[in-house]
């Protein structure tokens, strides 16, 4: 139970109502290297070099911190999620993703979220800050008898400030592919239907888009917070009215 005032406290937990997910890490362990799946479908990541933090948006819990440097050395930071039926959006017309994060105040800021490999390379599904210019970024591999195999990207229109959280959402629902920046649309992309093409066994990764060094290899710097996949479309348009990542419950003293 955590106080408002003197009369009302609420009690936290990490159960979300209403947002149907597949896989949600809420890092509140805060410890050892094991990101536990609050979605309860058994996708718990391992940790690989990103740090836990009590730098949160709630002021409560932690959060990882994935930096490029440590003791001088270049850290390979991600989050490996092993691949499970779950996390297989093959054939799917809908998803949606969430997380907040914080972007650091030294050069190097922003990256893949979430990544989702396809079996000869590049991405399936995936969540970005893109470090060139710092802004939301995401992309699908999509497939319809008229176009084939296509690629579809969007990227956000805002232009992210340092050192603060925002929440990041979004979403296709078979028609449009939109970003979403603190509940507020912040891109939009009409490419009418398709089906994601997902037809592979690699893991999904948070914090980076391989598990593996190789040149081609990005990685996120900054704090990430809250992480939420979904195969399923939810509106993100509104986040004021609940707290992500937390259920509320008022209790009031009579």
């Amino acid at each position: 139970f955590y106080p408002i005032n003197e009369r009302t406290w609420y009690a936290k937990s990490s159960i979300i109502l209403g947002t149907p997910s597949v896989g949600a890490w809420n890092f509140n362990e805060g410890s050892e290297n094991i990101a536990y799946d609050s979605s309860r479908r058994g996708s718990d990541g391992v940790v690989k070099g990103a740090e836990w933090s009590v730098d949160t948006p709630y002021g409560t819990g932690h959060s990882l911190r994935f930096s490029s440097f440590g003791n001088g050395t270049v850290i390979h930071n991600f989050v490996n999620v092993e691949n499970s039926p779950w996390l297989n959006f093959e054939g799917r017309r809908e998803f949606t993703f969430e997380t907040m994060f914080k972007l650091p105040l030294d050069n190097n800021a922003g990256g893949p979220i979430v990544y989702r490999r396809t079996g000869n390379g590049g991405s399936s599904h995936s969540l970005w800050i893109n470090s060139n210019n710092l802004r939301g970024y995401v992309e699908f591999k999509g497939y319809n008898s008229t176009v084939g195999q296509t690629g579809i990207s969007l990227l956000g229109s805002t232009v992210l400030e340092r050192d603060r959280w925002y929440h990041l959402g979004a979403n296709y629902d078979g028609e449009a592919l939109r970003l979403y920046l603190d509940g507020q649309l912040d891109g939009e992309l009409f490419v009418g239907s398709l089906s994601i093409v997902d037809s592979n066994l690699n893991s999904l990764v948070i914090g980076a888009n391989s598990v593996e060094s190789q040149s081609t290899m990005f990685q996120f710097f900054g704090w990430l917070d809250d992480i939420k996949v979904s195969n399923r479309y939810y509106d993100l348009s509104n986040i004021s009215n609940r707290d992500y990542g937390d259920l509320r419950l008022i209790c009031v003293k009579y």
